[in-house]
């Protein structure tokens, strides 16, 4: 598995096809109305990871369009990741 590497504090070192597939994942339980809690248990994913992406997708609610929910879920990684 290649491609680039994502890493915030909360969403360490994670795969960029990996990110993809998990955004995709949880938008689609956000459009049955999901909360970020039950979100995480089901995935079994960190809270915070998944926080982040819930509080980005917010945005795209309610088609919770996936591409660009992982689309502005990067762009909020290498804003946070310039120095």
């Amino acid at each position: 598995m290649g491609g680039k590497v994502i890493e915030l504090p909360e969403i360490r070192m994670i795969a960029e096809g990996e990110m993809k597939h998990l955004v995709s994942q949880v938008c689609r339980k956000l459009k049955k109305g999901e909360d970020t809690l039950r979100i995480a248990d089901e995935l079994d994913e960190d809270f915070n990871k998944i926080n982040i992406i819930c509080t980005t997708a917010s945005k795209y609610a309610p088609e919770y369009n996936a591409e660009e929910v992982f689309k502005a879920v990067l762009e909020r990684t290498e804003a946070l990741n310039l120095k």
